[in-house]
């Protein structure tokens, strides 16, 4: 008597009807295999080219992020921020400014180069998180266009949160989608 084997009802051996096998890896170069000895090497040139990858995919607005990958890198963004934010208030507080709401201590603080320090790690941070949304978005077959919509006054806040509770608990598409394959 031949052993029932779940999920392979009606198929032969010849055909399994599962496609290709593919390793669960994001379509990033930093994610796929060197093909080449130098990173088994370990060589400075191929470590920092790895990590250079790793770096420019993460502002990368193009290919998909799953719901797994978003909410690590999410959650990493937001450490990194609350980090920045309360680096912030220290360096304020180092330079005797209690809070930045008079116009007085504003130009204070616009009179140090941390200042703009700290407003490009800002914007940068914001380019990569506009990049994790719109990769998200692919990934559940959406266009990243909708990023646009969240800078309409008020409707724009409502879009934002409904797109945003999507990402976050909606799962992707599986398999390939107009924007990318996983």
């Amino acid at each position: 008597m031949q052993r029932k084997q779940f999920g392979k009802r009606g198929e032969t051996s010849a055909s399994s009807g599962w496609g290709h096998p593919q390793a669960a890896v994001a379509s990033y170069p930093a994610a796929m295999p060197v093909s080449s000895g130098a990173a088994v090497s370990g060589s400075e040139s191929s470590v920092f080219g790895s990590l250079a990858g790793a770096i420019f995919s993460a502002f990368d607005f193009t290919g998909r992020t799953g719901l797994l990958g978003y909410w690590v890198q999410g959650l990493a963004y937001l450490l990194f921020m609350a980090v920045m934010g309360v680096a912030f208030v220290v360096w304020c507080g180092t330079l005797g400014l209690e809070n930045l709401q008079s116009p007085e201590e504003f130009e204070q603080a616009m009179d140090q180069p941390a200042f703009y320090a700290f407003a490009l790690v800002y914007v940068i941070g914001s380019v990569y998180r506009w990049a994790l949304e719109a990769r998200r978005m692919h990934d559940r077959g959406v266009s990243a266009f909708w990023i646009f919509a969240w800078f309409i006054p008020i409707a724009g806040a409502f879009i934002f949160l409904w797109q945003w509770f999507k990402n976050c608990f909606v799962p992707g598409d599986v398999g390939r989608n107009q924007f990318d394959q996983i």
